[in-house]
């Protein structure tokens, strides 16, 4: 009886370790969802403003969030989270983004050393059907 314990225990403990994140994109690597060409025109048509310009019209705040998983890998930069926001808002049809705030918190419940997120209020500067 001992030993199925034993057994059960050390499966359960090496299982929990062995799945990815539960956040999604980690570290400082390349976001393959989107092709080479959607970044390419996310960082020509996407805007990044420390506030949001007079006469846009706001679509509302999002979160990019990437995954400190590996203590390995070096932590995930703000500079690839403006990335993933530049991103998000090309899908989204936004025309820029503005007033970008960085957190981190805690990633151990997600397999994660920490979780660094961006938040920013994406804005349309134009009236034209997208």
């Amino acid at each position: 009886m001992k030993r199925t314990i034993l057994i059960i225990v050390a499966f359960a403990l090496l299982t929990g370790c062995a799945h990815g994140n539960l956040v999604g994109q980690r570290g400082n690597g390349l976001n393959t969802s989107y092709s080479l060409q959607d970044r390419r025109q996310a960082k020509l048509h996407v805007k990044v403003s420390p506030e949001m310009p007079a006469g846009a019209t706001p679509i509302g705040d999002f979160t990019a969030e990437r995954c400190h998983q590996y203590a390995q890998d070096s932590a995930p930069g703000e500079s690839v989270l403006v990335d993933d926001l530049q991103l998000l808002a090309y899908a989204e049809g936004a025309d820029g983004l503005s007033n970008i705030r960085f957190s981190k918190e805690s990633g151990l419940l997600k397999n994660c050393w920490f979780v660094a997120k961006a938040t920013a209020t994406f804005y349309r500067t134009s009236t034209k059907q997208q």
